[in-house]
């Protein structure tokens, strides 16, 4: 773990959360429920069990890197189980829908609800995008979603916010959407330039073609022309049929932050569409709640560790695993379920209101 990060973004040590009120954690059934009623200010929880169990890892990767617990979510963290969006395959049977993303998202992530926690390996969901010749599927993670959220709350609580620039040929944006740069800072202390990231395919115009704009949403940074921040490969599987899916691109925290920023720029120009059309998950206060326990609160033992933690064998949770824990919230047998976990303005108040902050 980083000891550049600012305060803001940066969690509790292994020793720190070691240090409170522990407690060691042998089944992770009823698990999401613990931590949610837990005192994030005192308690503290120490994982024994492995999250993701050997029998996910393949043959191949067994003899590859040896069945450490680490390897095994680093493994899953690229090839997890996604769940499909399944919104409409052609632009005709879009256009007759009028339904926005929100409503798929709800509909992919309630199929989690009557499942039990031991059922969920869930990473997050994915689409494929309808436009042709745009046909790379978007993945997304759901830790990713808090990452961006917390960062676009850190970057708009600055003396000048974070600096949009909006260009529109609105020809063009009719068709393919509006291009946005954004302006956003790091986590870390030492690095002080801003990154500028351009998101394309931003829908800004009312009409037939909104659905199939969003559902083509690119981004990259400004300053490598042609690098694409997210070529790093994630290659997850459908979590029904468990089929490879290939030729993706993932969105990351950056990129969930610029879209927010270009969606309330939008929102203070008199413009709602943008963030109608949100392709994220936006959480509750409470679920938000439970985030930030997973990495403020929880460590998980780890029998493979070798090197400087090797004596206690204790490290943070990975990305993946937290993904799982955060999919198992939607359970409403062991979790919190859907409606608890989704933001709603007149219940959450405004998400730059929640506490995000990892100091407190």
């Amino acid at each position: 773990m980083s000891t550049t990060k600012k305060t803001f973004f940066k969690p509790r040590t292994v020793a720190q959360i070691r240090n409170m009120n522990l407690q060691e954690v042998g089944s992770l059934e009823g698990f999401v429920n613990l931590i949610d009623q837990s005192d994030g200010k005192k308690d503290s929880f120490l994982i024994m069990k492995n999250i993701f169990p050997d029998t996910l890892l393949t043959k191949k990767l067994k003899e590859e890197q040896g069945q450490k617990q680490a390897d095994i979510s680093r493994y899953k963290a690229k090839y997890g189980s996604l769940i499909n969006l399944k919104i409409p395959k052609t632009l005709t049977v879009s256009r007759q829908n009028p339904a926005h993303p929100r409503y798929y998202i709800e509909k992919a992530l309630k199929k989690l609800e009557p499942m039990s926690e031991k059922e969920i390996f869930c990473l997050g969901y994915y689409l494929y995008p309808i436009i042709k010749g745009n046909q790379k599927t978007r993945i997304f993670l759901l830790d990713y979603h808090f990452d961006g959220c917390q960062r676009f709350v850190y970057d708009e609580s600055l003396k000048n916010g974070i600096d949009v620039t909006q260009y529109e040929n609105r020809k063009k944006s009719k068709i393919n959407g509006a291009m946005f740069f954004c302006k956003i800072s790091h986590t870390e202390k030492r690095i002080r330039k801003k990154n500028t990231i351009k998101l394309s395919s931003v829908p800004v115009i009312q009409n037939e073609n909104i659905r199939e704009i969003i559902y083509s949403l690119e981004s990259e940074f400004e300053q490598q022309p042609g690098n694409k921040f997210n070529e790093v490969k994630f290659q997850g599987v459908d979590y029904i049929t468990q089929q490879r899916i290939r030729n993706s691109m993932t969105f990351y925290p950056q990129e969930i932050e610029a879209y927010l920023a270009a969606a309330k720029y939008s929102f203070e120009n008199g413009n709602t569409i943008p963030w109608q059309m949100c392709p994220f998950f936006l959480p509750s206060k409470r679920f938000v709640s439970l985030w930030k326990k997973l990495n403020n609160n929880v460590i998980i033992y780890d029998k493979t560790i070798t090197g400087p933690r090797e004596i206690e064998k204790l490290r943070p949770l990975h990305i993946a695993e937290k993904c799982v824990l955060e999919a198992r919230a939607f359970s409403l047998k062991t979790g919190l379920g859907y409606n608890e976990c989704v933001y709603q303005k007149e219940r959450d108040g405004k998400l730059e209101d929640f506490n995000w902050s990892f100091k407190s």
